[in-house]
């Protein structure tokens, strides 16, 4: 785009973009706008195009945060996270490039968190819900989309993956090593996220849900599967992390807790006798909930706007799983 600029006197002074929508805050000289719920980013001026008032955002999409299984389920794996932001750097490559081609208005989707499940079963296995797709359309090179996380397998389930996800859910209790939630289709050279942990019988014990930053471990002998970590971005001014993997359940038996959630905001599994439950994932913009400890025991949530998975629940079912926590747009650009 051609440089614009406007001329005073014997100098020029550098145009910046002007926007608005979502809540507006600022980093230094670094202007933020934080979605939470579906709007339009609005410019009514674009920047020069100049290395000191370029003409160009920093984007973070997340998709929804997937939900927990039930009867011993698998964490929900964490939504699928996209960027250009230098602190995603090689995950994934090509992305638009942020460019703004027009002053109009960017509309932005919010990916909801799937809810928790509260049955089991092998056929059809049951399994806690997807998370929604974000999207941020518009920009240069193309509209973007965040895809929602994998829902975690519920008892004798694996959990839920495959195209069009995020992080994939970790599997339920007594799966005996059939595979967990994948992720979503690769992007060269990365993806938008993990796998889920795996399940082995007769340990009873959940795996965790994979998060955008690493897999989801798995529930066996060591106890039930921590969810995977977030990524961390730094798009507000905090070195927060989004999109960590729900926390397993756990069945009785050790004093090990129940898995925690992983750090971006994971909800922790609960267990249903003998240890507490996991911990909520936290170096988050809202951290994840701890799990519980009682008979039946509801996973815990995703922390709100992160991407976070949800919790697996305890036995018995019907306990729910944790449902996952909704997806977020961030957008960052210099305005001084």
């Amino acid at each position: 785009m051609a440089t614009q600029q406007i001329l005073l006197g014997l100098g020029t002074v550098d145009r910046f973009i002007t926007a608005s929508g979502g809540t507006v805050t600022t980093d230094g000289d670094w202007k933020v706008h934080t979605f939470v719920d579906p709007g339009n980013f609005s410019v009514s001026q674009l920047g020069s195009g100049t290395p000191t008032a370029p003409n160009s955002v920093y984007y973070l999409v997340i998709g929804g945060g997937g939900g927990g299984g039930s009867h011993v389920g698998g964490g929900g794996g964490g939504g699928g996270v996209v960027s250009n932001h230098p602190d995603y750097g090689p995950r994934q490559s090509p992305v638009p490039s942020g460019g703004l081609p027009a002053a109009t208005n960017y509309p932005i989707t919010i990916g909801a968190g799937g809810g928790g499940n509260n049955t089991h079963g092998q056929s059809p296995p049951q399994t806690g819900s997807k998370g929604g797709t974000t999207s941020l359309d518009g920009l240069s090179g193309g509209d973007i989309d965040a895809y929602g996380g994998g829902g975690g397998g519920s008892g004798f389930s694996q959990g839920a993956g495959g195209p069009a996800t995020g992080s994939g859910g970790g599997a339920g209790h007594a799966n005996n090593g059939s595979n967990p939630g994948s992720p979503s289709t690769p992007v060269s050279p990365g993806t938008q996220g993990y796998a889920g942990g795996d399940s082995y019988n007769p340990h009873q014990r959940g795996g965790g849900g994979g998060g955008a930053g690493a897999v989801g471990s798995v529930g066996g002998p060591g106890g039930p599967g921590d969810g995977g970590a977030g990524i961390q971005i730094n798009m507000t001014g905090n070195d927060w992390y989004w999109a960590g993997g729900g926390g397993g359940g756990k069945y009785t038996g050790s004093s090990l807790p129940a898995g925690d959630g992983g750090i971006g905001g994971g909800g922790g599994g609960s267990s249903q006798s003998g240890s507490a439950g996991g911990s909520g994932g936290g170096s988050a913009k809202n951290s994840g909930s701890s799990g519980s400890q009682g008979s039946g025991a509801a996973g815990a949530n995703g922390g709100a706007n992160t991407g976070g998975g949800g919790g697996g629940a305890a036995h018995p079912y019907p306990g729910p799983g944790g449902s996952g926590g909704e997806g977020i747009v961030v957008i960052r650009y210099k305005y001084q």
